[in-house]
């Protein structure tokens, strides 16, 4: 089952084929939300590392709970340090974000989900 399940990952790759992280954002209004990934999508994209791949924002799988609305920024890369220098880059500048104060957010690298 193990070495099916990798050959799987491995053609879709998918960790431990490649290296992912996922920015999540949440507010009472999903117009914000949503904007907050845009405006970071387009901060992460004028970094310019091209091995990484960047999706979204899409919305969670469950987008509305307690009143907030969920959306995830996807990213993916084979390099795992171009990743995180980007990762680190983004960090640096992140108070340059608008909606920065109006959301709640978070970064996890290698998601679970």
């Amino acid at each position: 089952f193990a070495s099916q399940l990798l050959k799987q990952r491995s053609s879709a790759l998918l960790p431990p084929f490649s290296h992912q992280a996922l920015l999540c954002a949440n507010a009472k209004n999903k117009q914000v939300a949503e904007d907050f990934l845009r405006e970071a999508a387009g901060l992460l994209k004028s970094i310019q590392i091209d091995v990484v791949e960047i999706w979204g924002p899409v919305a969670n799988i469950i987008e509305k709970k307690s009143d907030y609305y969920y959306f995830n920024l996807y990213l993916q890369s084979n390099d795992r340090k171009a990743l995180h220098q980007m990762l680190s880059t983004f960090n640096q500048h992140i108070d340059t974000l608008k909606l920065k104060n109006k959301v709640r957010w978070y970064l996890d690298i290698d998601p679970i989900e």
